[in-house]
């Protein structure tokens, strides 16, 4: 059973008309407020259920409700409502009646289908307006019994902005979801891999003088005096060794680098964060004049690398970013 009579219910309130296929058409009439020839009575405006056994042809608003409340194709909201119609003719040609819901029902009149409304049904009863009533003429008063009426202008304290409740529920609900959708956006205690260069770059030259002073001292060292595996003491003592390898020393080399950094310093600083966060892995350093990158492989085919770096990405989430450079190039 699809609900025939609410889906006829809900079509009459919003559109005003609905036709049932094979029996019949349903209309909402409506007949405006007005006074009787003799002025004595005022009617109310009225709204009325009709029912037209003549127009039968299919206006499809009732198939589109079908489809859209059951989820199904046109072909089995066609089938469900025949078969609702089938029911009604079967059941009125045996000598019964047949309920429509709060509507009606359908009866059989002079040997055709016909339908009788209720008294209450929904869709006039809210809308009946006041009872009828009697209006007395008022004696027109003496010109002397008259006085000037003044009507001062008032300015109204406040005004009112109505707005439909569904309006504000719709606002409502797409607010949550912009926030449920932000709050999302980004993976909780992800670490930020990337280098913030102006932040580097401030804490280089406006921080304490000590701080600065240790850069340039950095700044100023040979490079060439360090040895190529030399490693902080705690982190020596803590983790595997780092290894410093320095630009030009390898070619057709090719590196699976985990994260880039301005400075080996800095550098070094993430190797102890990646610690801090359980990464166990060899850490390296492939230093160059402008920027220190972090790796944890090499391999001289690439073939070998684009392997291992899958591997890494679907053993390691932190290292989703890692990516592969030639140190050839």
């Amino acid at each position: 059973m699809i609900g025939i009579a609410r889906h006829i219910e809900y079509l009459l309130l919003h559109h005003g008309r609905v036709t049932l296929p094979g029996i019949g058409t349903f209309a909402v009439g409506y007949r405006e407020a007005r006074l009787l020839p003799d002025d004595s009575s005022f009617l109310p405006p009225v709204r009325s259920v009709e029912f037209h056994p003549d127009e039968c042809g299919d206006d499809e608003r009732l198939l589109r409700s079908v489809m859209r409340s059951g989820f199904i194709s046109r072909d089995e909201a066609a089938r469900a409502i025949a078969n609702e119609a089938d029911a009604i003719r079967r059941t009125v040609e045996a000598g019964d009646d047949y309920r429509l819901g709060r509507l009606g029902r359908f009866v059989l009149h002079n040997g055709q289908i016909d339908f009788q409304v209720n008294e209450t049904n929904f869709v006039e009863y809210p809308r009946l307006g006041f009872a009828p009533v009697e209006v007395q003429p008022l004696e027109e008063p003496e010109a002397e019994n008259e006085t000037a009426v003044t009507v001062e202008d008032k300015t109204p304290d406040r005004i009112y902005i109505s707005f439909p409740r569904r309006i504000l529920r719709a606002a409502a609900v797409a607010a949550a979801v912009i926030v449920f959708l932000l709050m999302l956006s980004k993976p909780i205690n992800t670490p930020d891999t990337t280098v913030n260069y102006a932040g580097v770059l401030s804490a280089e030259l406006f921080g304490p003088s000590s701080t600065v002073q240790a850069s340039v001292d950095e700044a100023v060292v040979d490079t060439t005096t360090l040895a190529p595996n030399t490693v902080s003491v705690e982190a020596e003592a803590a983790h595997p060794a780092t290894t410093v390898t320095e630009a030009g020393t390898t070619a057709n080399t090719y590196y699976i680098i985990v994260s880039s950094l301005p400075s080996k310093r800095l550098a070094e600083q993430q190797i102890e964060c990646f610690r801090q966060q359980g990464i166990s892995c060899d850490l390296h350093i492939y230093e160059t004049p402008r920027k220190a990158r972090l790796y944890v492989a090499s391999f001289g085919n690439f073939d070998e690398a684009r392997q291992y770096l899958s591997q890494l990405v679907r053993e390691q989430p932190l290292f989703e970013n890692a990516w592969i450079m030639n140190a050839g190039d």
